[in-house]
């Protein structure tokens, strides 16, 4: 399985493209992880409606954003992108397979 963690300050104008564009994948095996640190925007919200793993951190620091998800993380597989990424299609299948041992 896929971890994807997104770490997030007041991104309400970028977030639900990143997200949508991650649940348009090809591939489906995968969990969302949003880490919020110190937003005061509707961020959080917005991230609510596409997964339930959304976690707030008070402290500002983008570093700390993705050690949060990172350690939250159910997935063999670590995949960091920033909350204003929109993503290729088959991106989540091509990460999946090169890490398994093939070559797209």
């Amino acid at each position: 399985m896929l971890s994807i963690i997104i770490p997030a300050h007041n991104e309400e104008k970028y977030i639900e493209a990143c997200l949508k564009s991650i649940k348009n994948q090809r591939f489906s095996d995968y969990e969302i992880i949003v880490v919020c640190d110190s937003c005061t925007d509707k961020t959080k919200q917005i991230a609510q409606k596409y997964t339930k793993k959304v976690y707030e951190i008070k402290k500002k620091n983008v570093s700390c954003a993705r050690n949060t998800g990172a350690r939250k993380a159910a997935g063999d597989i670590l995949v960091f992108l920033d909350a204003d990424c929109v993503i290729a299609l088959n991106l989540l299948v091509e990460i999946n397979t090169a890490v398994k041992g093939g070559f797209v």
